[in-house]
């Protein structure tokens, strides 16, 4: 679905539109607040340690087994054991090729395309047999595909696909070409899911402990939703998962900082002309980038853009702004924007309810640097660290 185009593109998209559907995704939510539990107890593990540690890494685990329950109806239990998937799955993440990395070392090493390779059919064996093992299920029939995971989608596609093919039941199987794409299909939706609510709700955290005031707002919030006991919390989401919906500035907190830190870009093929400066330039047949970031912190749009101000997304709020139309587009806009953006959002808003009042986020570099054995800040920019200097 990420690489192709036209009626097979539609066709790909028709299938899988279903299996991120709000209603079938809140048929989910018991799921996600018990990855979140255990999350939850993982740090609060840490915190008693006295650890100072990047939250990224214990969020991406949490986010990748929410992924995978929803794409694959598969527990991993990736964040209390060691997975054979999820960790080939990281591997590969990291022999990667950064796009802002001026290491070039990095970016040409020449046992990246091995390395891949050899990552590459670890997780495909591994999703294959899954595969296998979903369609051998007796219960697994092609049918009404409302409240399926993707996995179930994309064999009742093939299912469907061997019947007007007159291939008999006792003879059907998965064949490698249909296994392959299906792999590939599985393992886009689990990067790009993960990715974007890990490194989001990483910098929720970051941009609430510097903004106290916007953290007493969102704990307020909580308690008038789910009352002033926080233990209470996953079970009253799971009892009534329609609880989420009311959580407003908790909403406009995660909208803002995918305004100031926007998950993901595309590229698309450039057709006709655009004009910037006077000038006029031909961009058909060139590649063109949408500046996500330059459009979310511009002053045109957004003002004070450099500012967290959760509450210009909260309707009757002394900020709020009516945002010009393309002016947000943190899962890009358009018929190919972000399949996953409802799941983003709901599984973002449940780690926020069952986190925020157990824990306070802060920065800790200067330990971090001495626990790394840094004589010197590994990132600067203006003398501040971080993203963008912030």
């Amino acid at each position: 679905m990420f690489l192709t185009e036209g009626a097979l593109w539609k066709k790909s998209r028709s299938i899988f539109n279903s299996g991120f559907s709000l209603p079938h995704l809140m048929t989910l939510v018991p799921a996600i607040v018990d990855d979140v539990l255990i999350y939850r107890r993982t740090i609060g593990e840490h915190t008693d340690l006295g650890d100072v540690r990047p939250i990224e890494k214990a969020l991406a685990y949490l986010t990748i087994g929410i992924m995978c329950h929803v794409v694959l109806a598969f527990d991993f239990e990736s964040q209390t054991e060691k997975n054979g998937f999820v960790e080939v799955f990281r591997s590969q993440i990291s022999w990667t090729a950064s796009a802002v990395s001026i290491n070039p070392i990095i970016n040409l090493s020449p046992l990246r395309p091995f390395m891949h390779r050899y990552y590459t059919r670890k997780m495909n064996a591994y999703l294959g047999k899954v595969l296998d093992d979903r369609f051998a299920d007796s219960n697994h029939e092609s049918g009404n595909s409302r409240r399926k995971p993707a996995i179930d989608l994309a064999l009742d596609e093939y299912t469907q696909q061997q019947k007007e093919e007159n291939v008999a039941r006792s003879a059907q199987g998965i064949d490698k070409a249909f296994k392959t794409n299906a792999s590939d299909q599985m393992k886009t939706f689990i990067f790009a899911g993960h990715d974007t609510a890990s490194s989001t709700t990483a910098y929720t955290y970051l941009l609430l402990g510097q903004h106290p005031a916007e953290l007493a707002k969102a704990r307020a919030e909580l308690d008038s939703v789910f009352g002033t006991d926080p233990s209470q919390t996953g079970d009253l989401i799971k009892q009534n998962p329609n609880l989420v919906n009311g959580l407003t500035f908790i909403t406009g907190v995660v909208r803002e900082t995918m305004r100031l830190f926007a998950p993901v870009m595309t590229v698309r093929e450039g057709q006709g002309t655009i004009t910037y400066g006077n000038v006029t330039y031909d961009i058909g047949g060139y590649t063109v980038s949408m500046g996500v970031h330059c459009i979310h912190q511009n002053e045109k749009y957004f003002p004070c853009p450099d500012e967290f101000i959760p509450d210009r997304w909260v309707p009757g709020s002394d900020s709020f702004q009516e945002i010009p139309k393309d002016g947000y587009r943190p899962f890009e806009k358009g018929p190919r924007d972000c399949i996953c953006q409802r799941l983003a959002m709901l599984k973002m808003r449940i780690i926020l309810a069952l986190t925020l009042r157990n824990f306070d986020f802060e920065e800790d570099y200067e330990t971090w640097d001495k626990n790394l054995g840094r004589t010197s800040p590994g990132s600067l920019l203006e003398g501040r660290r971080g993203m963008f200097g912030k």
